[in-house]
């Protein structure tokens, strides 16, 4: 079962799309962001909601 935290993220990593993809407007995805923040209450999740791990520097192990 998801937590409500997992399920935030997995919700505005969807409406993050699309944005990007130009279904949606910045005015959609906050009034996204703050329905859903509502609703599941998230700790952290409003932070790692709006960090694109895609677009992150990679970092090699040693």
């Amino acid at each position: 079962m998801m937590t409500n935290e997992t399920k935030y993220i997995v919700t505005m990593s969807m409406a993050r799309n699309l944005l990007e993809q130009g279904v949606i407007d910045n005015e959609d995805y906050v009034k996204i962001n703050t329905k859903f923040t509502q609703k599941y209450e998230p700790k952290i999740g409003t932070l790692s909601a709006e960090i694109d791990l895609n677009k992150m520097p990679e970092r090699g192990n040693m």
